[in-house]
């Protein structure tokens, strides 16, 4: 480990304790038996991240860095339509997932399970996340096929706000399968598919 770069010492902590958060949850996680993965002492661990909390915000950060960047490079493409849009970045996750679990996992995990000690940092980057992440679902909507006896923005706003307590909903009913997660999503992806069905038969002028 010594023979490693500054860059290269950070990242291998940062591997190593995002899986062990994983598997373990913040509470249960090691830092011993981190740095006894790595090969470090825990003074260079503690030279890198101030502590144990500090380690796991840290990655939290990084992971949702990642996500907005991932999701932005793409909301070009996604369609006009709110209820295709919303697919689509429901797809979107599924590939996320694919392309890296270990830090979709985790991040669903701070979010679900949150560690007491520090509930308040915890909600705060939820925030961020949803402040972030909101207008790529309101960005260049098009709402002609909208009723038109109905109030746009309160249409947009309720399906929004549908969407988002399903999403919550259905992450409490599975918040001790996390370790399922690409299979949730799919079963999240086809309910979806039918309740979008009830919001469009109540918003749009035809099906």
């Amino acid at each position: 480990m010594s023979m490693l770069s500054e860059d290269e010492k950070r990242q291998a902590i940062f591997d190593v304790a995002l899986k062990h958060f994983i598997q373990n949850g913040y509470s249960k996680a090691s830092t011993n038996e981190i740095v006894k993965e790595i090969g470090i002492s825990k003074g260079i661990l503690f030279h890198y991240f101030k502590n144990k909390k500090n380690l796991y915000l840290y990655i939290l950060d990084t992971s949702i860095d990642y996500f907005v960047d991932y999701f932005k490079k793409g909301k070009n493409a996604f369609s006009s339509d709110i209820f295709e849009r919303i697919l689509e970045i429901t797809q979107k996750k599924l590939d996320l997932f694919y392309e890296n679990p270990l830090l979709y996992q985790f991040v669903a995990n701070a979010f679900i399970q949150i560690p007491l000690e520090f509930e308040k940092d915890i909600k705060n980057r939820e925030q961020r996340l949803a402040t972030e992440y909101l207008p790529l679902f309101l960005k260049d909507l098009d709402t002609s096929k909208f009723k038109d006896d109905i109030d746009k923005e309160k249409a947009i706003e309720l399906v929004i706000t549908a969407i988002d307590a399903l999403s919550k909903k259905y992450m409490a009913q599975n918040k001790d399968e996390i370790s399922k997660g690409l299979e949730n999503l799919r079963y999240f992806r086809d309910d979806l598919k039918e309740y979008i069905h009830i919001l469009k038969a109540g918003i749009y002028k035809h099906l």
